[in-house]
């Protein structure tokens, strides 16, 4: 864009160069002395022809102007158009690592805001394809205009603690029925795993 300035100043000063001409004095102004005056002194000099060079100048300053004109449309197009998409909604879900599908929740949840299932299934799965089986949320960030990005969060402490002793599911009795027993060194490594979600150090 500095270039294309640069140029169209240059364009400028040259026709204010071809265009330039001369009066004649005061003195060969008078009523009585006009003719003399014209004839010695030349009363205007019309501008000549421009010159091949000038010409030239003048049509590369149009079309720098015309390329700055055409920079600064495409410039504000562009901060409309990234000021126009914002973000809209966000979708908590709850699925298995590596194994999304279109079913419910995932479904309704994804297809409600007009987003490409079957995109987000394969986005999902390919992120979470090192966490096969394991319980995955996530937040999917909604755009204004349809597109989608995914934040994987931590797995449930619940989830950690059923794999931990090989359960599927909690107690059936709280508080009397027992299903396993894990060591500290096991609670520290569930801890480590949760600790990108909490709010410690």
């Amino acid at each position: 864009m500095a270039v294309a300035l640069a140029a169209a100043v240059s364009a400028v000063a040259a026709l204010r160069g071809a265009l330039s001409f001369t009066l004649p004095s005061a003195a060969g102004l008078s009523l009585r002395g006009a003719e003399r005056s014209v004839a010695e002194r030349g009363a205007f000099k019309l501008p000549e022809a421009p010159s091949s060079t000038g010409a030239s100048s003048l049509a590369v300053g149009a079309l720098a102007m015309a390329a700055v004109a055409a920079a600064a449309r495409r410039q504000r197009s562009s901060g409309i158009a990234m000021r126009a998409v914002s973000e809209i909604a966000q979708i908590k879900l709850l699925c298995t690592g590596g194994k999304a599908t279109p079913a419910p929740p995932v479904g309704p949840a994804i297809g409600s805001y007009g987003l490409n299932i079957a995109m987000f299934v394969k986005e999902f799965n390919a992120l979470t394809s090192d966490k096969v089986g394991d319980v995955c949320p996530c937040i999917v960030h909604v755009f204004s205009d349809k597109s989608f990005s995914i934040e994987l969060k931590t797995p449930p402490t619940a989830a950690l603690l059923h794999k931990a002793v090989g359960a599927d599911k909690g107690a059936g009795k709280p508080g009397t029925e027992i299903i396993g027993k894990i060591d500290m060194a096991k609670l520290e490594e569930i801890s480590r795993i949760k600790l990108p979600d909490l709010n410690v150090e």
